[in-house]
């Protein structure tokens, strides 16, 4: 006989995309593993009672949430930064520090040698984690200079929306273009370039934005729309949901966190900029970058640009620390990336839309450059 239907009871708040995500990541596993009749809510007493579920997935936004989950009796999971309250009950999240880690990088790849960090409420652990990984990774890089602006703690007179955007002006003004910024969220990364407009500061040929979540409406009617890093939200909703499967079945409860790492960066307009002086560097950068889906050669790009192929060569070292033919191939699997973590695409016709001969060609270079195979890269980005 099968497994009887399973009560869950999803304890959060869903007006986010994140959050909204998550559930799906969770309904995703249910539906393929279930039967289970879920609940989302963001009423604790669903829990209490002669109706009380098999088991629980749950962020303690709320103090009455925080203290019925202490007192609860069932399989449980936390899918939240905060864990403090919870040492007996599993956490599964999205490695933050991975998060600026993977910001940081993207920056540094396009050239600037200025980074800064934008926080709301730095003391909450998610901006601490993503600021530690952007801080140490733009510092690792060598002699990048680095500035952090804490919004709570600046705005002392209150967080009222005209001392907001002040003090964020007044801190841009500090900030010698042109500079990467990464903020520790969206919204916060809306807030940037509304400042930014009021200061008059170009985005992103002065400032440079990035944010983490990518929430797709919010950063879509930015102005200009804004870049993110998108964490796996549906992934860590899928995990959480495998997590909570097992200790319903009476497993042993983890006694480790699930840590999920961020998928990848979705570029928009508030970050289409290359911190490169040499113009014909930038030049042959956007020739190769706008054709990422073509094949393209090095004399393709050296018919872009008036140089000899050594004068470019040595100006791509200097500059960006790669051959031309590195970049390119850089573009390649760039492209191949995002085909093959949000597609069902066969390899060959990711390989034809990346630029690729064929999807022998695809692979070796995939894995020389990336240090893995491309169904082993899509396994990691997919859930089954």
């Amino acid at each position: 006989m099968g497994e009887s239907t399973k009560r869950v009871v999803i304890l959060m708040n869903t007006f986010q995309t994140v959050a909204r995500e998550m559930v799906r990541g969770i309904a995703r596993y249910a539906a393929t593993y279930g039967p289970w009749e879920l609940h989302p809510t963001t009423n604790p007493n669903t829990l209490r009672g002669r109706d009380a579920p098999d088991g629980v997935i749950f962020r303690p936004l709320y103090d009455v949430n925080a203290r019925v989950m202490r007192g609860l009796r069932l399989p449980a999971v936390n899918i939240h930064w905060d864990s403090a309250g919870f040492p007996r009950i599993p956490r599964v999240y999205w490695d933050d520090r991975a998060i600026g880690e993977m910001a940081a990088r993207y920056l540094l790849d396009g050239g600037f040698e200025r980074f800064a960090f934008c926080a709301e409420y730095r003391q909450m652990g998610y901006s601490l984690g993503r600021e530690k990984g952007f801080a140490e990774t733009v510092r690792n890089a060598g002699g990048a200079q680095y500035d952090l602006f804490d919004l709570h703690s600046a705005c002392k007179s209150g967080v009222a929306w005209p001392n907001v955007q002040k003090h964020l002006g007044d801190w841009l003004a500090k900030l010698q273009p042109p500079v990467g910024v990464l903020t520790a969220t969206d919204l916060g990364g809306v807030d940037l370039l509304i400042a930014c407009r009021r200061r008059g500061l170009r985005v992103p040929e002065d400032v440079c934005v990035l944010s983490a979540a990518n929430d797709d409406l919010m950063c879509e009617v930015a102005s200009p729309p804004l870049s993110a890093v998108e964490i796996p939200a549906f992934e860590t909703g899928y995990e959480a949901a495998a997590v909570l499967h097992r200790m319903m079945k009476g497993e042993p409860t983890p006694k480790h966190p699930h840590i999920i790492a961020p998928k990848r960066i979705v570029e928009r307009r508030s970050s289409d900029m290359l911190a490169i002086d040499d113009a014909l560097v930038v030049r042959a950068l956007r020739f190769i970058r706008d054709r990422a889906a073509e094949s393209v050669s090095v004399a393709d790009v050296l018919g872009h640009v008036p140089l000899s192929r050594r004068a470019l060569e040595l100006r791509f070292k200097a500059n960006v620390g790669r051959t031309i033919q590195k970049e390119i191939w850089r573009a390649h699997i760039a492209r191949a990336k995002q085909l093959l973590a949000g597609t069902d695409l066969p390899m060959a016709d990711i390989a034809e839309k990346s630029g690729f001969p064929n999807a022998q060609r695809m692979t070796e270079v995939f894995r020389r450059e990336t240090r893995q195979a491309p169904l082993h890269y899509r396994k990691q980005c997919r859930i089954p």
